[in-house]
Formats: C-alpha cells, structure tokens, sequence
C-alpha cells in the first residue's frame, strides 16, 4: 500500500472496520451515513503490522462520535489505547453479535474506557468480573436479560411484574431494583424469598401482590411471621383482589381482614371434613339477611359503569360484605368458598340461570293464602304447579353456588356437592336444605335451572352424559364464533378465511379445556394431580401447547379426559342422608357451641329445613 492510499483511507472519516474472505485486499462502502472499512482477512493476516497501524491511524485522527471495530482478531492492547486517546470518540462498538470472533470485555479494557470517560461501551460479551459491574458504561449489561425478559435498565424504570418463581440464584437480581420502582408479584412467583431477599438488601420498593391464590399467599405470609404478629416494615407492601371492583389494600389491612376469616374458623379446625362444611355454612347462611343495595341507590340507572361496579361490589366482594350490610348470592358463594378453604375443604364457584317462576308464585300464594302455612307438602305443590303457568317464561336471572368436595371417611361421603347458601338464608326458618345438594336434588327442584356451558360437565351422572356436555358447549361455542365471524364479515366486507375459521375454532378449543382443566385442578387437586403425572397434556399449562399444527386429537389426551369423566360421574349423586347431616349438626353444635343442641332445637331445624324442601323440591323427595 502506498502513502497516498493509507492516507487517502485515513481522510475517508471511516466510521466502522471489519473484515472480509469476499472483499478486494482493502475497500470502503458507505453504508447510511457510515463509511464502512473492509479488509481482506488473508490481506490483512499477511500485513497485520502495517495494517494496525492504519487502523490506528484511522481512530487517532476521527472526528466522529462513535466507533464500530466489527471482530475480535481487530482489537487488540493498542488499538484500545487510540479508542481511549481519542475525545471525540464517546460510543465505541467491539465485535457487537460477532459470534465467530469474539471479544469479551476485559476488566483492563474496562478501566481504560471509564478513565477516559466513554459513554458507552458495545459488546456481546464482557469478562466473569464485570458480569456483576451496572455502571451505564457497559451496554452488556444494560442489555442483558436478568429477570425473565428483564434487563438491567428495566429495573431501574417505573415498574416491572413477575408471573413466575424466581431461581434461587437470580434473586440477587432484586438488589438492582431502582429506587422508585415499583415491583408487582403474583402468587406464582416464590413470595417468600422475594420479600426476604429485599429486606436483605435494604430495598423499600412499593410491592404489589397480585392474590389470584389467596391460600398460597397467605402460607407464605405466615411463612415470615406476618400473621403472627410480625408485621413491620410492611408499609411499602400491597395486596390487590380479583374482586368485581378490584381491590388493592395495604397489607396490615389485608391481614386485619384474613385474621378475622380465621378466627371464625377457628373453632371448627378438629372437626371432620363434612362437620367442617356443616360449621362453615352454618355461618354463611346467617351471616346477614339478603339485601341488594341499589334498592338504597335509587339513581343506579343514570351512574356510570365504574360507579355501577361499586354498587356492585358492596354485596358481592368478600371483605366489602364484612363491613356492610349488603349480601346477595355471590357474596354468600364467595364467603363460604372462603371459610371452607381456610378449612382444607376444596370448592369452586358455579354460575346459573335460575327460573323465578317458581318463587313468583310460591310470595303470590303466601300473600293471598292466610292457610298457606298449615296445607300440606302436596297441596302446595299443586297449588305452586297451578300458579307457575301464569308466570312469564323469560323470569330467568343469574345465580352462584357452590360445588364443593367433601370426603369425609367418619360419614363415608365421598362425592361432589351442590351448595346453595342462599336459600337457606331464612331468619324465621332454619334450615339446611341446600346444603349439600346431589345433581339429582337439583333436577328435583321445581327451579328449572341452566347450567353456564362452562360447567355443565360437573353436573354429569354417566360417561355417555359427559361427553354429550362436552359436544353441547363445544358446539354453543362453535355456533357463536360463526355468528361472531359473519358478524366481522359484514362490517370489513371481507370474507373470513377458512384458515381463520380453523384457528379460531382451536382457539377456542384450546380456551375451554384450560379454564376446565383449572376447574378440575381446584376441586379435585389431588386426583388431578395424579391424572396429570400420567397424562401431561391435560395439564392447563400445557393443553395444547402446540395447538396450530394440530389435526386430530391426541391419545393420551382422549384417555386422560376419560379418566376425568369416569372420576366426576363417580362422585355425583352419592346423597347424603338427612341421618348424616342431622348426626354431623349434632357434633358441630356440641364440639363448638356451648352448651351443645337441645333436642327440640335440631328437631325444629329439620322441621324448617322439611319445610323448603316441600317448596323448593317435589314432594316425593
């Protein structure tokens, strides 16, 4: 190479230098705004010397801001020295995503660049002792995943969420957290470790625990001693509810709040499983007298829908029926879910339809029959079946209860139970006759009552049953997405292809089978469990994780919701009898309450309790 050509290299404001098999001996593209240096690796492996110190050359006399030298066989003690000379220089760029020939940042290297004050340094990869150095020099590690697809400057912005456990040797991490950022957690991350690991390192950061499982939270709250008393340095700890108005507390009154629904449990903690449901009910039942509070909201209709959601809440979310006097049947629902939870008794929530007829008429006969209370369980029943007809057939309205799983080997029951405080919640009348309820009770009921599609599969007696449920709500679901994508149709004027309608119909699919697969893992947790160890796919975190290369259904898949069919068919309709309940009300009352149950009071109870049942269910029952 002659002077004129290095000099002539050297005036060309080269911004990047790399290297090439494919270029001449030596070239300069320009790329953007970017002068780009090629050199010719065999060219330059024969005149390394010389072309080192053209290179050199080149960073001592740039007048541009950044510096890209593209591979690791470039950079060397020298060529570090002329970056670090350089003022102009403030961005320098090191083998950045070259795999092949690499530079790794040495702690030396590193020391040069801070002293002589650079911005930022560019690297794929830095040296063991600086993995752990976060000065803003290093882009490494401000780009590097820490905490899922957290980087170091993202903790240190405005907020990050965690969904998930953190490994044990990644909770350091938390010791980066800015100053005012604010971390949100869920019950699927290691609660414990989490809040333990800050308190370490001396972190007052705002915390959010998202309580989507509220008993694995409070086992790690008192895991730390926070039930116990020990509860300072809390103050910067805050627990949100998927309540209907989602509610985020403080976590001293989120704890004032569970240590008050375990005190009411206390007394029940040695009882046995089904005495346990009969305590917890006992409770629910008569917790307060149905009251809705938009009767006290006379402008409901002219709120807004965030307003509207307030009123909502007052009767339905948990701690806002501690505190007023609204209840209705979600807030019954949600409150026993509560205590027979805090007593190892599993249950989730189920929605339905009920028909008012039955009640409509049952209030007119009760206004206009003085007799009313003296006629007999068949006379009111003719009297009720005459005057249904006169009711309206669209008096159908929403309605919770209860499925709640009871195994209990001193009563031999074992099976899955309808439970339906509600309408027990009777203060002239005791009784416990929706306490347990078996699918045939409910078909029983004069209610006519529609099942949400959802959980229509719990309420199966035979296989053949559950898998027309099955059939049903998929094809409920089918019928709406059709309707759904003509819908689309019309207003984009386009037709939905084909190709949608498929990953539409396996979205869904996919959707129903995973809320129902967490349904199972609720009220059979260990049996499903088990299910899932033998059939992976069922898993809800797994169903169908592969869902648009699928065509057909998978085996294992077949035989594990065989297996679930088989179990809920199993435990419906094992009916209690009224000598069990009368024998488990007995031990309750005599185990908790003083002075234990008179003989005329639980006659009287199953008295009332015969009395809605001559309503509320046929005769014959």
């Amino acid at each position: 190479m002659s002077e004129d050509q290095i000099q002539q290299i050297i005036n060309s404001n080269i911004n990047k230098i790399s290297l090439s098999f494919t270029s001449d001996n030596i070239e300069i593209k320009q790329e953007d705004e970017f002068n780009h240096l090629i050199i010719n690796r065999k060219f330059y492996s024969e005149h390394k010397d010389l072309l080192d110190n053209v290179i050199k050359k080149i960073i001592i006399s740039s007048k541009n801001r950044e510096m890209t030298i593209a591979y690791g066989s470039l950079i060397n003690d020298n060529l570090i020295n002329s970056l670090c000379e350089n003022d102009n220089i403030k961005i320098i760029s090191l083998a950045k995503n070259n795999y092949y020939e690499r530079y790794s940042l040495s702690k030396s290297h590193y020391d040069l660049f801070k002293a002589a004050k650079k911005e930022k340094i560019k690297t794929t990869f830095v040296d063991k002792e600086l993995e752990n150095n976060f000065d803003s020099l290093l882009e490494y590690n401000y780009e590097k995943s820490l905490l899922g697809f957290y980087s170091y400057k993202d903790l240190k912005g405005d907020h990050i969420s965690l969904f998930s456990k953190i490994p044990e040797d990644k909770l350091y991490v938390l010791q980066y957290l800015g100053e005012n950022t604010e971390l949100s957690i869920s019950t699927e991350c290691n609660i414990k470790e989490i809040l333990e690991t800050l308190k370490k390192y001396n972190k007052t950061n705002k915390v959010k625990i998202t309580a989507d499982d509220k008993d694995k939270l409070n086992y790690e709250l008192k895991q730390l001693g926070y039930f116990g008393g020990n509860d300072s340095n809390i103050n910067n700890i805050t627990v949100e509810l998927p309540f209907i108005d989602r509610l985020r507390l403080p976590l001293n009154e989120y704890l004032e709040y569970e240590k008050l629904l375990y005190d009411m449990v206390e007394p029940a903690k040695n009882l046995s499983p089904f005495e346990k449901m009969v305590y917890a009910y006992d409770i629910t039942k008569k917790f307060k007298k149905y009251r809705m509070p938009k009767k006290d909201n006379k402008n409901v209709v002219n709120m807004s829908y965030d307003e509207k959601l307030k009123i909502r809440s007052l009767s339905r979310d948990l701690y806002k029926i501690l505190d007023n006097d609204y209840i209705v049947c979600v807030g019954f629902v949600n409150l026993l879910h509560d205590l027979l939870s805090k007593l190892g008794i599993d249950s989730i929530s189920q929605s339905v339809d009920i028909d008012l007829a039955r009640h409509k008429s049952i209030k007119q006969l009760r206004d206009n029959n003085k007799n009313w209370k003296e006629l007999s369980p068949q006379e009111k029943y003719k009297l009720i079946s005459q005057q249904v007809s006169y009711i309206p057939k669209d008096s159908f309205e929403g309605h919770r209860r209860l499925i709640v799983r009871i195994k209990d080997e001193k009563y031999g029951i074992d099976g899955i139970y309808i439970s339906d405080p509600t309408w027990d919640n009777d203060y002239e009348y005791n009784s416990y006759a929706h306490i347990a309820m078996t699918e045939r009770d409910v078909a029983s009921s004069l209610s006519t009552v529609k099942i949400d599609d959802d959980f229509l599969p719990f309420s199966a007696t035979s296989i053949n049953e559950f898998n027309e449920m099955i059939n049903r709500v998929l094809d409920n679901k089918k019928r709406r997405r059709i309707k759904e994508d003509k819908e689309q149709e019309e207003q984009e004027n386009k037709k939905v292809s084909k190709k949608d309608i498929e990953i539409h119909d396996l979205i869904d699919f996919k959707g129903y089978f995973s809320d129902f697969f967490k349904r199972m893992e609720k009220i059979f947790p260990k049996e499903f469990n088990a299910l899932v160890e033998k059939y992976p796919c069922i898993s809800p975190k797994n169903v169908f994780s592969d869902i648009y290369s699928l065509s057909y259904l998978p085996q294992d898949f077949l035989e594990g919701l065989y297996e679930i069919a088989k179990l809920i068919v199993s435990k419906n309709n094992n009916s209690i009898s009224d000598e069990v309940l009368r024998s488990a009300i007995e031990e309750v009352y005599k185990d908790v309450y003083e002075g234990g149950l008179k003989k005329e009071d639980l006659d009287k109870m199953f008295k009332d309790t015969e009395h809605y049942r001559t309503v509320e269910f046929i005769p014959s029952k």
